[in-house]
């Protein structure tokens, strides 16, 4: 099967998608419009499930995730706050209907842009991580961040920000979770070597 997903609100273009833990639902997101658009489909035949919007504006998911009990979507990515920058935005959806169950923004002075999504082997946790503009320290300093979010109701736990280097420019772009002990893995680069190149930097968090 091929499926068109349309927006009414100007241009769609899909990022990211994720299959069900039974495989009988694929969800897809993607911006609609400058707002988080979401899809349920029926994987086996196509058939669209369910349809959501996001209020959030400005705004560009990268990922999505489901819980290992296929009982919610969560997807992330930027939107725009009043002061023309960008926060981390995070929302669950209930993966049967498409209901909002919360939404969590992360925000800095200057900005930031979350990449990837993931959730811990119990489904209790959810983590989130990316590019932060603005750690301590002052402007113009790029770091990792990583936020860990109660999956229920979207209650930050922790937040956390790495960089490195003289030029302290870094941003992740990729986190995973161990099965065996929720230990959460971030990968991505940072600059500032004695080259002025960009490394591989993967840190492990405990969960």
């Amino acid at each position: 099967w091929a499926k068109f997903y349309k927006s009414k609100l100007g241009n769609a273009d899909a990022s990211w998608l994720a299959v069900s833990p039974t495989g009988n639902t694929v969800f897809v997101t993607g911006t609609s419009g400058g707002r988080y658009g979401t899809v349920a489909y029926n994987a086996a035949t196509g058939a669209q499930l369910w349809t959501t919007l996001a209020k959030n504006s400005g705004a560009r998911p990268y990922q999505l995730a489901v819980s290992p009990t296929g009982k919610t979507v969560f997807v992330t990515g930027y939107s725009e706050n009043a002061s023309l920058t960008d926060d981390y935005d995070t929302i669950a959806y209930n993966a049967a209907t498409g209901a909002q169950l919360w939404a969590k923004l992360y925000k800095s002075k200057l900005g930031n842009v979350a990449t990837s999504v993931a959730v811990s082997p119990t489904g209790a946790k959810v983590y989130v991580t990316g590019l932060s503009n603005g750690k301590a320290g002052g402007g113009g300093t790029y770091a990792y961040a990583t936020v860990a979010y109660s999956a229920a109701t979207g209650a930050q736990l922790w937040a956390t920000q790495y960089t490195s280097g003289v030029a302290a420019v870094a941003g992740a772009t990729s986190v995973a979770v161990s099965p065996a002990n929720g230990t959460v893995y971030v990968t991505g680069q940072a600059l500032g070597n004695s080259l002025g190149l960009g490394d591989y930097v993967t840190i492990a968090y405990r969960g």
